[in-house]
């Protein structure tokens, strides 16, 4: 065999290979593009310094500093205290209240980039949104690859999903928020966003997540009312949550088909309709005695209709036991 024939046998070999194991090409292309998105949100970087001491400093944003104090707390003492003083003085402030994942996250982050050389907290901090946003870019090419890939095959869902990942990379109305210097929450909460999404789709699409667990979800797509319950079997027995949803008739039969064990069902009000509004007391009551009438009987409905072993009263509106707002609970 001479030698251009071995080499055309390995060529066509290289081109069977490839086609066979494409994909990896589209996370090549992936890589790229995470990489293009990271470098355009660290441009700034060599401007993100204090013209008095040299050091690091973040962009012109007041929240960014409040999370890079936290964070730096944080990683100092391994907590956050219970009240932040420099906050409504002379009172203090309970942190506990919001915002607490984000300070933890920085200094998560902040461990993490000082095994590859950042200086400080606050460099860390300008560092950390376009950290995410690369995070973020991976999630949403799943999410929007999740999206297409029943209905359009793997190869032409993973196309689109780079093509969206390209405009999600540079659209510009999300780079003051991703951008390095700017440690603000939605650098986080985009990331969380699409991860959210594409669990939701993922576990929405499979039908039987074991051999002994299978889940459906039932939706009312009407937009006024727009909801869904959830129909949970297992070999233990079958569990039925109506949550706040209200099923059409042939729903209401599958469920009952189904046979379920234990079903909750919505027995109340769960709005502040009419307590929330300028009426008086006596429409208030109409209203409110109207409502409640309607709300028990179609608790009896559903339950005479899917008729569980077990009926729970469940999804009801809020109570306020403390004497300052019990007239919140009435009507």
């Amino acid at each position: 065999m001479d030698e251009e024939t071995i080499l055309q046998q390995r060529k066509e070999k290289v081109i069977l290979n490839l086609k066979k194991g494409y994909n990896w090409i589209f996370y090549v292309i992936l890589a790229a593009i995470v990489f293009i998105a990271f470098k355009i949100r660290t441009l700034n970087l060599p401007r993100l310094r204090d013209s008095t001491t040299g050091g690091w400093a973040l962009g012109p944003d007041l929240d960014p500093w409040l999370f890079t104090r936290y964070a730096k707390e944080i990683v100092e003492t391994g907590t956050l205290s219970v009240i932040d003083m420099m906050r409504y003085v002379p009172i203090g402030y309970e942190t506990k209240r919001e915002l607490l994942l984000h300070p933890y996250l920085m200094a998560w982050f902040h461990k993490i980039a000082v095994l590859f050389g950042s200086e400080s907290v606050v460099q860390s901090s300008a560092l950390y949104p376009a950290f995410m946003f690369a995070l973020t870019v991976v999630a949403f090419f799943f999410f929007a690859r999740k999206i297409f890939i029943d209905r359009l095959g793997e190869r032409n869902s993973n196309i689109i999903a780079l093509i969206a990942s390209v405009f999600l990379s540079i659209i510009p109305i999300l780079l003051p928020r991703t951008i390095a210097g700017i440690p603000e929450k939605e650098s986080a909460a985009f990331l969380f966003l699409f991860l959210a999404f594409y669990l939701f789709l993922s576990a929405w699409k499979s039908e039987k997540l074991s051999e002994d667990l299978e889940i459906t979800s039932i939706k009312n797509p009407d937009l006024m009312f727009e909801d869904s319950a959830l129909l949970v079997k297992s070999k233990e027995g079958t569990v039925f949550c109506q949550t706040d949803c209200k099923m059409d008739f042939e729903s209401v039969k599958k469920v009952n088909a189904a046979k379920p064990d234990i079903g909750f069902f919505m027995y109340s009000v769960a709005n502040w309709y009419p307590g929330a509004y300028n009426y008086t007391k006596e429409k208030k009551d109409e209203i409110s005695k109207k409502r409640k009438h309607n709300k028990i009987n179609a608790f009896v409905n559903y339950v005479n209709v899917i008729k569980p072993k077990y009926a729970v009263a469940y999804a009801g509106g809020p109570l306020f036991p403390h004497k300052s707002q019990l007239k919140l609970n009435d009507p």
